[in-house]
């Protein structure tokens, strides 16, 4: 059988829409299942109620709120991605029905990422700002394995974000919460990941000397961490180029 490489364009949408029946369920599906299983077994424990992809909880003073922001690129080839949201407001100040207070909080807001280790950046369900399942890798579907997906994310809540949130029991704990964590996630580690997952979303040489710049980072400081290179690569839509090698000439580019 021909490689995806040596097909015509013709012959490898096919054999895409063929591979995309073949996958144990839709990312859609796998996101919904987090959410059922996973999201409202464990806000309801922490007392949130809820309606549709909105909880709050209410404070001494006010409400905290989570929010489920689904993007509106998510489809077979870019996969499912999603984030939460989360905010306080005081009771006196509520602008709107609880389920749509959080449209108003949204700068001083933190996402999942502001409170998990390392921004998330090395979960092989984390891009950017956003949980990702699936998506074409090597131009054809993944198929995440929904349990690992169901188990990283039970994780994160568990260990991170819930025992965060159950020490917010009025507004000024959230305001203090809120400075922790946004100090927390500018460090130099975090930069570096940042930036290796830039590279590995396929951008030449020359933008990828930009993004260094940007994050302000030495050229001892981008090959540094090699292996979290390889481990973000695993998880990248193109895990077999050579990145290494365009970092390579992304720094021969200052010389």
């Amino acid at each position: 059988m021909k490689s995806v490489y040596e097909m015509t364009e013709t012959e490898l949408r096919n054999y895409q829409r063929q591979k995309e029946l073949e996958v144990s369920m839709p990312p859609g599906k796998k996101r919904d299942l987090v959410i059922k299983t996973v999201l409202k077994p464990l806000l309801k424990a922490a007392s949130f109620k809820t309606k549709r992809t909105d909880w709050w909880k209410e404070l001494a003073d006010g409400w905290l709120f989570v929010h489920l922001h689904n993007s509106m690129h998510n489809c077979s080839v870019t996969g499912c991605s999603f984030r939460f949201h989360f905010s306080v407001s005081e009771s006196a100040k509520l602008r709107d029905e609880l389920s749509k207070q959080w449209i108003y909080n949204q700068s001083q807001e933190l996402l999942q990422r502001d409170f998990l280790p390392h921004a998330g950046l090395l979960s092989p369900f984390h891009k950017a700002d956003m949980y990702q399942i699936d998506g074409y890798q090597n131009y054809l579907p993944k198929d995440d394995p929904v349990d690992q997906i169901l188990t990283q994310i039970r994780s994160d809540f568990e260990s991170h974000i819930l025992p965060a949130l159950a020490q917010i029991h009025a507004t000024a704990d959230w305001k203090n919460l809120y400075e922790k964590q946004k100090s927390l996630s500018v460090n130099r580690e975090n930069s570096i990941l940042r930036y290796y997952h830039q590279a590995c979303m396929g951008i030449s040489p020359d933008l990828l000397r930009r993004c260094q710049k940007q994050h302000d980072l030495s050229d001892e400081d981008v090959l540094s961490r090699l292996d979290w290179l390889e481990q973000i690569q695993k998880y990248s839509s193109w895990p077999d180029r050579d990145i290494k090698s365009v970092i390579l000439e992304s720094i021969r580019l200052s010389v």
